[in-house]
């Protein structure tokens, strides 16, 4: 193998550590389709399966985890070692905290470095100190999928829900079309085991509140579907009056409502649809109608 660059030579170390023999990528004889690798990326992939055959879990296997992270964050293989080279020097925990905290714009939209620090939450149990890096990480991107799914996972292993309604509402503020914030409050309010003090008519008004001033958002007319199918339409009889009398009679959104809240208006509604309101749909509303029992 060629000469070893400067900054591998540095990270392997070989006078403190030992020497290794590295073992190159077998590609076979031939590969249909060779990767063209860095030089720098196949010399530490070489010496990372030398470390990883004699289950070295070493400072130096540590830093060249970071080295070939860097260079390649989607392999999960090297995220993996490294969290065994964690699980064998625990104290290095807090440094690798906050590495993770300085190079995650790089790496948000990244499946392996969530699961990594799902695993390493699984040691530290600070699950605080990760909702607020999480309700941070929003402020670049409030619809990160990771974010929220890494935050889910939080609040399902830790049961603490605590600060979800007052964050839900806060980007909801920020953007009321947010329909990840939408889903995330849904399912804290409607489905979790969180136990807050919010009673069925506060939500309302709050819901009536973005409708009002965003008509045509579908997620928050999904929200109110969503509800509908929770606590069923007695209950939401406030609601719907409210809404028909604030909005026009061609909202197709609140039409579509009205026909699921109350179904013996369901096919005056969706002919409404067909023929008036919505006609670039109305093959849709047409097989709408053929749904609708008769009586």
């Amino acid at each position: 193998m060629d000469a070893l660059e400067p900054e591998l030579e540095k990270i392997l170390d070989f006078e403190q550590y030992g020497t290794l023999t590295p073992i190159a990528q077998d590609d076979g004889v031939n590969p249909l389709a060779k990767i063209n690798y860095s030089k720098e990326y196949e010399q530490g992939m070489a010496y990372f399966r030398a470390l990883a055959a004699k289950q070295e879990y070493s400072i130096r296997a540590f830093n060249l985890t970071c080295f070939l992270i860097m260079h390649n964050p989607a392999h999960y293989t090297v995220w993996a070692y490294r969290f065994q080279v964690l699980n064998h020097i625990p104290e290095l925990i807090p440094q690798e905290l906050a590495w993770l905290d300085s190079v995650i714009e790089d790496f948000q939209k990244n499946y392996q470095v969530w699961h990594h620090r799902q695993k390493l939450l699984g040691i530290t149990k600070d699950y605080k100190h990760e909702l607020e890096f999480t309700k941070d990480m929003f402020a670049s991107d409030a619809k990160n999928y990771h974010v929220w799914s890494y935050r889910l996972w939080i609040l399902q292993s830790f049961q603490d829900y605590t600060e979800e309604l007052s964050l839900t509402s806060y980007l909801l503020e920020d953007d009321v079309y947010n329909n990840s914030a939408w889903n995330h409050r849904f399912y804290v309010l409607f489905e979790s085991n969180a136990k807050l003090e919010r009673s069925l008519q506060d939500e309302l008004d709050f819901l009536n509140d973005k409708l009002s001033k965003s008509p045509d958002n579908q997620s928050a007319w999904n929200y109110l579907s969503g509800i509908l199918k929770k606590v069923g339409p007695n209950q939401l009889g406030g609601i719907a009056n409210q809404l028909e009398k604030q909005l026009p009679s061609s909202n197709r959104f609140l039409l579509e409502f009205l026909a699921e809240y109350d179904p013996t208006r369901s096919k005056v509604i969706y002919e409404k649809l067909a023929n008036e309101v919505d006609t670039d749909n109305q093959l849709l509303w047409n097989w709408m109608i053929q749904q609708v029992p008769r009586t």
